[in-house]
């Protein structure tokens, strides 16, 4: 089956290389040229024949030639192709720091104010990730990543309650519940 790239999308390649350019990332006529294939496979592995504008999200890997560029590039193609694809991606970044435990602070208050606040972030994240996971499935895009850290991200949710209830997991998963 043949996929054909859209005007818009080819368009938005465009807009996405002269971004990178204005930020010292020069994609090569090559590279360019490559990341129409790569758009090309995407979309024909989605079932599709013409590539959306969500596959351009491919192109995050093929555009940097250094890893400190990494990210810059996958933000700049994200928000060209989806604005969901961007939010989700930014509910990720946010969720990998707020997962890590942290370590105790000599002060109860500050703990569990901040305790509170990281469980306020995590059920906002907990969201935008459930809604891209949907996104993702309906444009039949890999979500596993996302999955995994909502997971993840769920998890700690669940520790932290544990932890203001003043109750460890292990009583949680028992169906203890308090101390």
């Amino acid at each position: 089956r043949k996929v054909k790239i859209t005007d818009e999308v080819l368009t938005l390649l465009d807009k996405v290389r002269f971004e990178l350019q204005k930020e010292g990332i020069i994609v090569s006529d090559r590279v360019f040229n490559t990341s129409q294939d790569l758009i090309n496979a995407e979309a024909w592995l989605m079932g599709l024949t013409e590539a959306p504008a969500e596959a351009m999200g491919i192109c995050q890997h093929a555009y940097w030639d250094e890893p400190k560029k990494a990210r810059n590039v996958k933000m700049t193609v994200l928000r060209a192709s989806s604005k969901e694809m961007l939010a989700i991606e930014q509910a990720y970044e946010e969720a990998q720091d707020l997962i890590r435990v942290k370590t105790k602070m000599d002060d109860e208050t500050s703990e569990l104010k901040e305790g509170l606040e990281t469980r306020k972030k995590l059920q906002k994240i907990t969201k935008v990730l459930a809604e891209g996971i949907e996104f993702f499935e309906k444009k039949k895009l890999p979500s596993f990543k996302y999955k995994s850290m909502l997971e993840a991200a769920r998890f700690r949710l669940q520790t932290i309650d544990a932890d203001l209830m003043g109750s460890d997991m292990e009583e949680i998963k028992k169906g203890k519940g308090g101390k």
